[in-house]
């Protein structure tokens, strides 16, 4: 399927949302099991999510739509986790446990920027696809 064919008006489905939602942190958390033990590590495993993001979006252009919002809800919940630690604890504390503790980057940061990276991903490829389509005037 082409994104010329992909209708513009085509509702927001909450149920691929969610499948992109859970199965997006899923894929990279066997992706960073392979890697290493390391935050580094798993820092750059989640940033294959911008690959992966890109590879869904051109593979099932129909899933794109739903799968570019999938920062917003990982963003919700680091958020939530952040400021729930910040009402109970300094701020430095807070800093040091969501940036460097394992336990709470594995839990909250992490997928957080997974899920950034691959609503990254596919943002460009709906970006290109717009304005390939722009170009040739087909829109």
């Amino acid at each position: 399927m082409k994104f010329e064919e992909i209708p513009y008006a085509a509702s927001f489905r909450v149920g691929v949302f969610l499948l992109h939602l859970f199965l997006v942190p899923i894929v990279l958390l066997i992706i960073c099991s392979s890697f290493g033990e390391s935050w580094v590590a798993d820092f750059i495993a989640q940033s294959f999510g911008f690959a992966l993001g890109f590879c869904v979006a051109s593979l099932i252009p129909r899933c794109a739509r739903e799968g570019r919002w999938v920062f917003a809800a990982a963003l919700a919940v680091f958020a939530w986790g952040f400021l729930y630690e910040l009402s109970q604890f300094p701020l430095r504390k807070v800093m040091r446990d969501f940036f460097l503790d394992e336990d709470m980057l594995v839990l909250f940061t992490l997928p957080a920027w997974g899920c950034c990276c691959y609503s990254a991903g596919i943002a460009l490829v709906l970006r290109l696809a717009r304005k390939t389509t722009d170009a040739w005037g087909e829109r």
